[in-house]
């Protein structure tokens, strides 16, 4: 009686352990241009910024209930800067602006709703994961990030390339959806 009783604690205890991933790696970068349905009464070119990930520093817990969330401590390696150029070739990321980091809402092109995320700049953004601010935590940080860069006619800058982790990637067009923001 006492071997199934030990037999059924450890059938337990094993079924109860699970898989935890502690951090993540940034892998990839995609910056989307897209048009809001007030930007050009404002005169705002808006992007989409989202980072790819992969986790990493996976560990067994016991009785971790599974709803915990993963890369719950932050990015595993600080990030380095991430740059995004015109067509010329100049280096135009301080020209792209945000709101707070308190800001969140949906954005939706009509059929897809999905969160998003606001920060001040691409550089606070980049200082809130490598501090590992709660908005960068998690999953969190796959989300969709938004920002606008003003123009007028005397200032076109149209982002093309954004470099990230000595890769050069292409922004993607999507200037032929209107989406629409609630905050």
């Amino acid at each position: 009686m006492m071997k199934k009783v030990i037999l059924l604690c450890m059938c337990l205890a094993l079924a109860s352990c699970s898989r935890y991933y502690k951090n993540y790696n940034i892998t990839g970068v995609e910056l989307r241009h897209i048009v809001i349905a007030d930007s050009l009464a404002l005169g705002k070119d808006y992007y989409l910024l989202k980072f790819n990930i992969n986790l990493c520093n996976p560990e067994i817990r016991f009785f971790s209930g599974g709803g915990i969330e993963p890369g719950l401590d932050g990015i595993y390696n600080n990030m380095e800067d991430l740059e995004i150029y015109d067509k010329t070739g100049r280096n135009i990321t301080d020209l792209f602006k945000g709101w707070c980091m308190n800001n969140s809402g949906i954005i939706t092109d009509g059929v897809n709703p999905f969160e998003v995320f606001s920060s001040p700049s691409i550089s606070s953004f980049i200082e809130s994961i490598n501090s590992h601010d709660y908005q960068t935590r998690g999953t969190k940080v796959e989300s969709y990030r938004i920002f606008y860069v003003n123009v007028n006619s005397s200032n076109k800058f149209v982002a093309k390339k954004i470099q990230f982790k000595n890769r050069i990637e292409n922004v993607v067009e999507d200037t032929n959806v209107i989406y629409k923001v609630r905050w």
